[in-house]
């Protein structure tokens, strides 16, 4: 081959015109099969009883070689896929040459029409082949990674008919494989499953590795109590930073996997029913069962000290609107939560209506567990309005009447939604701002502790958690969003990720130089 290959990978290997000149004739053929199976002459051996003690047929008929103890003819035929076939040896060598070098395989049409052969007789070669193919491996040794994937089109390429039966996010719709893979011998199995659950997952892994096999999975909990020697990631501090969870996995998957009161905070965007890209329009009801069972989820793994924080706007239909903070008030209240506050996102920008005003709010839904709860005020206090005022009166008078660390922020927030001129624009349609996650980060969380957002997105939550020594978990079913994520942290750690800083004053044109 050429000394470079076009592609992502180099690989080498033999050309068509390097195969056509190693098999001019059936002779050169059966001479290459012979040589691959059998070595050397003492290496034959009869297919029959096993025997070695064989002897050449100087007329080759009926066949070229005879066993002195069995007394039958055989071939390099016997024992083979190409046994009881007539089908010359050359075109044999042909065929296994395109099975190994296509990467999806070769139909028989194909084999019909490149080796000048009936389509009968293509398919029996086919056939043949991919029996010789498989893997007659056993179980594997280790240490082996196991995991989970869906395989489905994405959902903004489908027709509008196809997505109105697909409901909620995620896997509806698509079909469950789990693979593994052994890290020493390289070699993969993989299976199509009906659910992900632990009889599931674990009934592959024990059928598929050795009882003293190591195993290596994600944290999924259906992985949990498996009879193998089971290793799986956590989050680790390493350099100065603590290494995030991200997965590109169903976020019930996800928060299954997540120990009992690990997280101090669980801030999230969840979609708002509106059809955006990443999520498919359902009925107000699924939509409210869907985000019931998240929030069942979420409950069980926050920490006694813990927050929730559930950032939503409003849910529009047919012309009506319908706050999903409102909505979702019960399902919280169901579970045993206290709410704190209902903090307003005022932003600037965003669509025109026609026919009612422009919406340019949404909401944060504070819940704690318990009336003892992680609160720092003072990472967030901003600017007092009068800093340097002080008591007229009083035994206090001459003294600062105000906190001279500043006042706090209130439950009106003012932070730039992350339009196109934003530093932080990526292609996410509803990306909301580092700086707004960075206030109830530290303000609700100590320095080591667990924030998790089970719509991740593009990582906004793991960047500011991640910029103030937190760990942070999340997943996403949409990978291009996950990959970004990881760019996102990537670019963090280099320092070349670019952010809005918190505090940074709102853009005001009245002002010079836009009050910055």
């Amino acid at each position: 081959m050429a000394p470079k290959a076009p592609g992502k990978h180099h690989r080498e290997g033999i050309s068509l015109l390097e195969l056509t000149e190693m098999f001019p004739d059936d002779i050169s053929a059966e001479q290459w099969f012979e040589n691959v199976r059998w070595p050397s002459p003492g290496d034959r051996s009869c297919p029959k009883c096993g025997s070695q003690n064989t002897t050449p047929k100087a007329n080759r008929k009926p066949l070229p070689y005879r066993c002195r103890d069995c007394r039958k003819f055989f071939s390099v035929r016997h024992g083979s896929a190409m046994e009881k076939s007539k089908i010359p040896l050359r075109k044999w060598a042909f065929a296994i040459y395109l099975n190994a070098t296509s990467l999806k395989g070769v139909s028989s049409m194909k084999l019909h029409r490149d080796l000048d052969i009936t389509q009968k007789s293509a398919w029996f070669m086919a056939h043949r082949l991919r029996e010789a193919f498989a893997s007659k491996e056993g179980l594997f040794a280790g240490p082996v990674e196991v995991d989970e994937t869906y395989f489905g089109g994405k959902r903004k390429n489908m027709s509008k008919t196809k997505r109105s039966v697909l409901v909620g996010r995620g896997p509806s719709g698509k079909t469950a494989v789990v693979g593994a893979k052994d890290r020493s011998t390289k070699l993969v199995k993989a299976k199509v499953i009906e659910t992900t659950d632990s009889e599931t997952l674990q009934g592959f892994t024990e059928g598929t590795t050795e009882s003293k096999a190591k195993v290596c999975t994600d944290d999924a909990r259906a992985y949990v109590g498996m009879a193998r020697d089971h290793e799986t990631p956590r989050s680790t501090k390493q350099n100065g930073y603590c290494d995030p969870v991200l997965a590109c996995i169903d976020n019930m998957e996800f928060l299954r996997s997540v120990p009992d009161d690990h997280c101090k905070l669980i801030v999230t965007s969840p979609p708002c029913n509106l059809g955006k890209d990443y999520e498919t329009r359902s009925s107000l009801d699924d939509y409210l069962n869907a985000q019931a069972r998240v929030i069942e989820e979420c409950v069980r793994i926050l920490h006694p000290q813990g927050s929730i924080c559930w950032q939503v706007g409003n849910c529009v239909q047919n012309g009506e609107i319908m706050p999903l903070d409102i909505l979702t008030y019960p399902l919280f209240q169901g579970c045993g939560l206290k709410l704190r506050n209902r903090i307003v996102w005022h932003f600037g920008h965003g669509l025109h209506c026609t026919r009612r005003l422009s919406g340019r709010y949404e909401t944060i839904v504070w819940w704690t567990l318990d009336n003892d709860y992680t609160w720092n005020l003072d990472p967030i206090r901003v600017p007092s309005k009068y800093p340097g005022k002080k008591h007229f009166k009083g035994p206090n008078a001459g003294k600062l009447s105000g906190n001279p660390k500043g006042k706090n922020p209130s439950d009106v927030w003012e932070f730039p939604n992350v339009k196109n001129n934003h530093p932080e624009k990526t292609i996410h349609p509803c990306q909301f701002p580092v700086e707004l996650v960075e206030r109830l980060v530290l303000s609700m969380t100590d320095e080591g502790d667990v924030v998790l957002d089970p719509y991740m997105g593009v990582g906004t939550t793991i960047i500011a958690a991640l910029m103030h020594n937190r760990s942070g978990y999340g997943c996403d079913v949409v990978p291009e969003y996950v990959e970004l994520a990881h760019q996102r942290v990537t670019a963090w750690r280099d320092g070349s990720l670019r952010t809005r800083p918190m505090g940074k004053p709102v853009y005001n044109p009245a002002l010079p130089n836009g009050g910055h």
